[in-house]
């Protein structure tokens, strides 16, 4: 009879624990898809004479032209709000869109007078263009004059933050598709280094090939997801479950295939959309359910800036003796690009490999 008092005490204090537990868990799971919603169902943004009013110019937009992609869990929309020019389309090899911030004007500029400049040579096989999300009012303005000017600038709705990473490369995909289907397409960040006259030369020589479809880059092997909720990578067990990630290609630079693009847009209704891992979504858990290839390239997409600095090694060569190297992350001002880029594009060979 004694013990019955504690008995019942320690019945009341495990249910008490049982439903802390399950408040934390609804909790957590509201706040998931509270946080996923407000990524998936962003307002449509209206364009105001304060904040984005199109000047009497002639660049080339479609009005408030949507566009929307299905996914598991939910249907991502945006709409583009300047769309250049698809001249060059049918012919050119490789549409390059270079994923910017909107307010790098300098960076944009620097880019275009270093690696970004299309030289009369390439001009046939290269378009180059940046991708931009909205931004504050004053840089939206002068976002419309850069792209009077240049002609390459591509913008969508969705604002301009590191968590929306995923919508613009949502969005060159589906322009790839849709308006400039170019053989092959080059994702890559502006704190990036691409030499195009090594990757055509690789290209030309089969290292680079358009079948079966495929993604080029550096590529990431039994990754494990981050699982603690504060971590910008979350991974919600509910959206990937397993231990290891599939094999990704890093973010920051990557080559498709004119297939492989087509093969991830037709697949996108079998993945969940997850908005703020870019690289682990479209190259890792899309890629895997579409069926496209991913395949590493370690001596031409190099995660750092490393082998632009003094290489007791020597530079590695083909037997033609072009340098492999042909794409280098982490370079983050105009000056670090200048001299990045006259690094890069000087590379003198040392050792020749098949």
């Amino acid at each position: 009879m004694g013990g019955r008092p504690c008995y019942r005490t320690q019945l009341l204090i495990y249910l008490f624990l049982v439903l802390i537990i399950l408040h934390l868990y609804l909790r957590q799971d509201t706040c998931e898809n509270q946080l996923q919603r407000s990524f998936l169902s962003l307002p449509v943004f209206e364009t105001t004479s304060e904040d984005f009013s199109v000047p009497s110019t002639s660049v080339k937009t479609i009005e408030e032209t949507p566009f929307s992609i299905k996914f598991k869990n939910a249907n991502f929309k945006s709409t583009y709000r300047i769309l250049p020019e698809a001249t060059n389309c049918s012919s050119a090899l490789l549409l390059a869109v270079v994923l910017s911030q909107a307010k790098h004007f300098k960076i944009r500029e620097t880019i275009r007078e270093t690696w970004g400049r299309v030289e009369t040579k390439m001009e046939p096989n290269l378009k180059v263009l940046f991708i931009i999300g909205r931004g504050r009012p004053e840089e939206n303005m002068l976002i419309y004059e850069e792209a009077e000017e240049y002609g390459d600038i591509l913008v969508i709705s969705s604002p301009d933050t590191y968590r929306n990473l995923v919508h613009k490369s949502l969005a060159l995909f589906y322009y790839h598709q849709t308006y400039c289907p170019t053989r092959y397409l080059l994702k890559i960040d502006d704190d990036v280094l691409f030499d195009f006259s090594r990757f055509f030369h690789f290209q030309a020589k089969g290292k680079i090939p358009e079948n079966p479809p495929a993604i080029f880059g550096k590529l990431w092997r039994r990754s494990k997801p981050f699982r603690n909720p504060k971590h910008r990578w979350y991974i919600s067990p509910r959206h990937f479950d397993h231990k290891f990630l599939p094999s990704f290609c890093g973010g920051p630079s990557y080559i498709l295939t004119r297939g492989a693009v087509a093969q991830l847009l037709n697949s996108t209704r079998n993945v969940p959309f997850i908005y703020n891992v870019e690289d682990v979504l479209l190259t890792g858990i899309l890629a895997e359910a579409a069926g496209v290839k991913r395949i590493d390239m370690p001596r031409s997409v190099h995660p750092n800036d490393r082998l632009l600095k003094p290489n007791p090694y020597g530079i590695k060569c083909d037997m033609d003796g072009v340098p492999y190297l042909f794409a280098v992350h982490g370079r983050k001002t105009p000056a670090t690009i200048r001299s990045g880029w006259e690094k890069l594009s000087s590379l003198n060979c040392t050792y020749k490999y098949p």
